[in-house]
């Protein structure tokens, strides 16, 4: 019958165990044996034509779990049956244990190869220990040894049948290329941590002028630890290069000058008649000469139990090199000792007639892998099993003195970590005592030098109060003497004079002032009446704008750059952004009370890199050319912007003061993009005739007069998208802006006496900031204010068409007015619950309130009506469809208001829903705008 066997070995990747197994693959082919391979590693890794045939992809390390390893020794006894195996051959570390698994399900012969002293120690756990000394090693048919140091050791820890299977490489018949003495070396092997500290010590150690270059071939979980030391140092780097790994590692050496390494690296350098330098785990130990070779070759030149050697000491030994390299040529020596042949034709005469593994010590431990069934713990670290193993080792005659032994050693091994955490406890609350020392006496210097300035800080204090009480004094007199000149007759008679001159030097500012202040000085209920008259005016005045002078400033505007200064200063660098996106002017201002959709978008699309020209009415910003808002954002009234070539323009779908021809005109200069923000309705949009011109440009945008439409909601989406297609249909819902909302210095903002004194009546505060707008639903939160008379509702925000009369007049509701969007904040952080309560019907359910996402940023939780369905698709939302149902929320989300876990949600929402991600989906338009720049020159 044909001699098969299975080498099991844990990995198969990239270092010396690899090639050791390879060199037996190559040499017992020869013979008529077959060599297989069973590997935790990936095919990839696997040489072609190598091995008889491999299975791959094992789970046997340190973490591998019960069902894991129950398919391992199932795929293992299928493949042993299938392919015939007549021995097995494990290596480490895990693999040991199931090769001797794999070996007793299938009564084969079993073998193993121990290459180091780590796969003797107890890094790898109590049960590892246990299993390898008391039954591996004891039951093995042979355990083969590539070093006197590992056989020693073996014959050290258990009875064990040892044979000495010493590295061996391949000799070639003939003698190998030389090559220049001043050629580059080369360092192989496995870059991992235990390898890495030697091969910076000699990075650390070598120059430019002893190697020439030194290439390193190798890969592993340390190469950048390699690479950023490499960075950190470019005089090391100038002549050190790292290559990456390569199977055929020996057919690259005839090529270099020397090896450095350890391990077979060494065997296989000095085969090839190649200077070697060998390099220990620790560190450099030299040049080989037939001395220290023999010396090495007791530890398997792994650098054990050789000093390492300084840098002077190196060099030194590099200059005898140069002078003579006969002593460091050692391939006579190599040939004589380490021929793979002679090495691996004693193995297969040692291999012969053993007898298949049936060991009831073996089989105990797949009884007891059996018996712990299918659970997610890791194998080799269960305390379970291993107590198992253990009682049933004791029962048994020839394991009684393992389990005996090992037991002691579990109890030992307990009390010196309670020993050692002892020490370390210890040693921890001395180092906090005098590091605690070390902090009093800091202190107290730090207190002598604060009271040192404190004592100069209140010198300055009287020195500044006495400045203050003198200005206030200059103060005052000059307040008095205006008064005096207000309050005189000659002031009181020559008014109307001022007022006619202001009125003839500058007519139509003066008269749109004059308008402006009448109308928002007028009741809500009478604004909204008049809404359509004040479009009516303000479309009069744009339509008279001359000599690119905004008249709808006043005479006291802000002047900024005029168009000139703008071309010269911005526009001339324009390819230093993304594009230019100009917002037509709406019935929103910069400066108006309520910071909207059109001013966030303006801040994200500038942060984002692109240029943003927000076109205002001057109804609130009084700005006269171009004013600077902050990086890449500027305010204008200046007509001269609809010429800006190839910029996208956007027009909002609230706003009556354009028409389609303005909208066609725009499309000659880039693409124009309609922001369907909101559903056209009488309470948002006005009178009839303001609806009217609001269907129009819709009717027109949605008919192709646009080129791309843009959709705060889903249900207005669903509507646009039924008109023009998914191609030109954009959804882009409410955001916030995140940063302003976390500002931690809305925590000290200074709030009016009125909040604190209604927060003190009222312990629970259910908050609302917006718009007191027609659409809120006055009457439910009538009923809600009486159920809950315990609970304060607090209003921020404008009296929006009369809003804030229909307001309910209650004791626990508070309306404070509009605040500063800058500090507002400041004053929502002291809601304990955050409210949207608007009436249902079609504004509700087609509008994405921006408030909610700002809510969000303040993770306070959100109560809504149940009709708002922008909202109430995240189910963090509470919501209900009447007054009892929104009391009920009230109680849900004071619970939530405390779960740590659900603030932490309502953060990751705001951060999803951000106006910078808002902004980005703005990127599709930037592109077809820069085809349509391509296209146009073409034409």
């Amino acid at each position: 019958m044909k001699t098969r066997i299975l080498v099991i070995s844990e990995y198969f990747s990239r270092g010396g165990l690899e090639t050791h197994i390879v060199g037996q693959a190559r040499v017992l082919s020869k013979l008529g044996v077959d060599l297989l391979l069973a590997t935790g590693s990936s095919a990839a890794d696997c040489p072609d034509g190598v091995f008889a045939a491999a299975l791959t992809d094992l789970r046997m390390g340190a973490q591998v779990s019960y069902d894991e390893l129950c398919v391992t020794l199932k795929r293992l006894k299928k493949f042993i049956s299938d392919e015939r195996i007549t021995l097995i051959h494990a290596h480490p570390f895990y693999s040991a244990i199931v090769g001797l698994l794999a070996a007793q399900q299938s009564r084969l012969p079993f073998v193993v190869t121990i290459h180091s002293p780590l796969s003797l120690s107890s890094t790898f756990g109590q049960l590892y220990d246990f299993l390898l000394k008391s039954v591996v090693l004891p039951v093995a048919g042979r355990v083969f040894c590539v070093s006197k140091e590992t056989e020693l050791l073996c014959r050290s820890l258990a009875e064990c049948r040892t044979e000495l299977l010493l590295n061996a490489v391949q000799i070639q018949n003939s003698n190998p290329p030389n090559v220049a003495k001043d050629g580059p070396w080369l360092w192989a092997g496995r870059l991992d941590k235990d390898k890495s500290n030697g091969l910076l010590d000699l990075i650390e150690k070598i120059d430019q002028a002893t190697v020439g270059e030194l290439h390193i071939f190798g890969d592993g979980p340390q190469v950048h630890l390699i690479e950023s030391f490499l960075n950190s140092r470019p005089d090391k780097a100038e002549f050190v290069r790292l290559m990456g790994w390569r199977h055929n590692i020996t057919t690259i050496m005839p090529a270099y000058a020397g090896i450095a390494g350890m391990g077979r690296v060494i065997l296989e350098g000095s085969a090839l008649n190649r200077p070697c330098l060998l390099v220990g785990y620790d560190g450099v130990k030299g040049l080989l000469d037939i001395n220290r070779f023999e010396r090495a070759s007791f530890w398997n030149f792994s650098g054990r139990g050789l000093p390492t050697i300084t840098a002077d000491a190196l060099h030194q030994e590099f200059y005898r090199l140069s002078k003579d390299k006969g002593p460091f040529l050692l391939r006579q020596w190599v040939a004589d000792n380490r021929d793979e042949r002679v090495i691996w034709q004693r193995y297969a005469e040692k291999i012969k007639d053993l007898a298949p593994l049936d060991n009831p010590l073996a089989q105990n431990i797949l009884d007891a892998l059996q018996y712990r069934g299918s659970i997610s713990e890791p194998v080799w670290w269960d305390k379970e099993l291993m107590r198992v193993i253990l009682g049933l080792f004791s029962n048994e005659p020839y394991g009684k003195e393992q389990a005996k032994s090992m037991t002691h050693q579990i109890l030992v091994a307990h009390l010196h970590s309670k020993l050692e955490a002892i020490k370390y406890e210890t040693t921890m609350l001395r180092e906090k005592i005098d590091f605690l020392k070390s902090a009093l006496a800091e202190r107290d210097e730090k207190i002598t030098s604060l009271n040192q300035a404190v004592a100069e800080r209140d010198e300055k204090i009287i020195s500044l109060n006495q400045a203050v009480i003198e200005r206030d004094e200059k103060i005052a007199s000059l307040q008095k003497h205006i008064q005096d000149i207000w309050a005189s007759t000659s002031w009181r008679i020559t008014r109307p004079l001022r007022f006619l001159k202001k009125l003839v030097s500058d007519p139509e500012p003066t008269t749109y002032f004059i308008l402006k202040r009448i109308y928002w000085g007028l009741p809500g209920n009478l604004r909204i009446r008049l809404n359509g008259l004040r479009c009516l005016i303000i479309r009069f005045f744009l339509s008279k704008r001359k000599n690119n002078v905004g008249l709808m400033a006043n005479q006291e505007g802000i002047h900024g750059l005029s168009w000139e200064e703008f071309q010269d200063k911005v526009l001339s660098k324009r390819e230093q952004h993304k594009g230019i996106f100009i917002l037509e002017a709406t019935h929103i201002d910069w400066n108006m009370n309520l910071f909207q959709r059109p001013q966030h978008m303006a801040n994200a699309l500038s942060k984002l890199g692109y240029l943003v020209i927000f076109k205002t009415t001057n109804f609130y910003d009084n700005v006269s050319g171009f004013k600077k808002i902050s990086d890449n954002l500027w305010l204008t009234n200046n007509d001269k912007v609809d010429s800006i070539y190839g910029a996208v323009r956007s027009f909002y779908s609230t706003s009556s003061v354009h028409t389609k021809e303005i909208y066609d005109d725009r499309r000659k200069y880039g693409l124009v993009v309609y922001e369907y923000i909101d559903h056209i309705d009488p309470a948002i949009s006005g009178d009839e005739e303001n609806i009217r011109r609001l269907n129009a440009l819709k009717n027109y945008a949605f008919n192709g007069g646009v080129d791309f439409i843009v959709a705060s909601a889903k249900a207005l989406y669903r509507e646009a998208v039924q008109a023009v297609g998914e191609d030109k249909v954009i959804l882009i819902p409410n955001g916030v802006d995140v940063e302003h909302y976390r500002d931690q210095r809305h925590k000290y903002c200074t709030i009016p006496k009125s909040l604190i004194k209604f927060k003190n009546v009222h312990k629970i505060i259910v908050g609302y900031f917006g718009a007191l707008a027609p659409w809120l639903w006055y009457e439910e939160i009538e009923k809600l204010a009486a159920l809950r008379p315990e609970v304060g509702f607090v209003f921020i925000g404008p009296d929006y068409y009369g809003g804030s009369s229909l307001l309910p007049k209650a004791k626990n509701i508070f309306w404070m007015g509009p605040v500063d969007y800058k500090i507002l904040p400041g004053y929502a952080l002291h809601f304990d619950i955050c409210f949207i309560p608007f009436r249902p019907g079609e504004i509700a359910r087609t509008t994405s309130p921006l408030k909610l996402f700002e809510y969000f940023a303040l993770e306070k939780p959100v109560i809504v009506t149940s009709s708002m369905l922008e909202c109430i698709q995240f189910c963090e939302v509470l919501s209900g469809s009447c007054a009892t149902e929104l009391s009920k929320c009230i109680d849900k989300a004071l619970d939530l208001s405390r779960d740590e876990h659900f603030k932490k949600r309502l953060a990751e929402l705001a951060d999803q829903n951000s106006w910078i991600e808002r902004a980005k989906k703005y990127e599709i338009i930037f592109e077809q705008t820069k085809k349509w720049i391509c296209h146009k020159k073409d034409i």
